[in-house]
């Protein structure tokens, strides 16, 4: 499983903001891509950082730890950003 967005991921949320019926065009206008696709992967490494790491019970000293704090979780993190 990913940590980072796929391109279908990034496509959808992409799309879900710009049929968002609150903004006004002026807004969709100012609204870019890239943004939409920076908040979204922030929120899904957020979210995937708070998650508790099961896999690598026995490095950590056998206690559930959350991913971010996991030294394995956080170096897969980084080997898959640098890709």
């Amino acid at each position: 499983m990913s940590i980072l967005l796929t391109d279908e991921e990034m496509q959808d949320a992409v799309g879900r903001v710009m049929a968002d019926k609150g903004l006004s065009q002026i807004a969709k206008e100012c609204i870019t891509r890239d943004s939409i696709i920076a908040k979204a992967q922030l929120k899904k490494v957020v979210e995937w950082g708070s998650e508790p790491c099961y896999e690598h019970l026995s490095v950590m000293g056998g206690l559930p730890v959350r991913r971010a704090r996991c030294e394995i979780c956080w170096q897969k993190l980084l080997k898959e950003c640098n890709e």
